[in-house]
């Protein structure tokens, strides 16, 4: 299981780009306006498997292993592993770019971790689709048919 503990508001994806992007004006609904466009970026990190903005995540499994992928890349740091079942320090090695963690026996792992946003490229592409999602969902739309074009420019397996 996968759980989002922590998400911080990047400045670089904000209210008054989102305003400009879909000719909104005034100020009167930017509480609902940030609320969706936190929506927007979390379905866009979803499904390109990147962070936007620093996150911190929990990952838990009760089925021991002696691997596991973790998500929402680059990931800044792993903070801690235990194992599920006994609580205990777990000895582990991690990938390069820390996405995989492998484990010296198997283990029921409980893994807190930290990601960092995606290279600047990147995140230029995928804040104007955020922008694009957002306004969208701004405007009501309902039709899956429209949202899934949108959510098809989002390139997977981007790290």
């Amino acid at each position: 299981m996968l759980e989002r503990i922590n998400k911080e508001i990047s400045s670089a994806i904000n209210i008054e780009e989102l305003k400009q992007f879909a000719n909104i004006t005034g100020n009167a609904r930017d509480a609902e306006l940030q609320v969706i466009l936190n929506s927007a970026m979390s379905k866009v990190e979803d499904i390109a498997d990147v962070s936007l903005s620093a996150n911190t995540f929990l990952y838990s499994s009760n089925y021991p292993t002696k691997m596991v992928k973790l998500y929402r890349l680059p990931i800044a740091e792993v903070i801690g592993v235990r194992d599920n079942r006994s609580g205990s320090l777990v000895d582990l090695t991690l990938s390069l770019d820390k996405s995989l963690v492998v484990f010296a026996e198997d283990a029921c792992p409980y893994i807190q971790y930290k990601t960092k946003p995606v290279g600047d490229a990147t995140f230029d592409y995928l804040k104007q689709i955020v922008y694009e999602v957002a306004s969208a969902y701004y405007d009501g739309m309902t039709d899956n048919a429209k949202l899934n074009d949108i959510y098809r420019k989002i390139p997977k397996s981007l790290c």
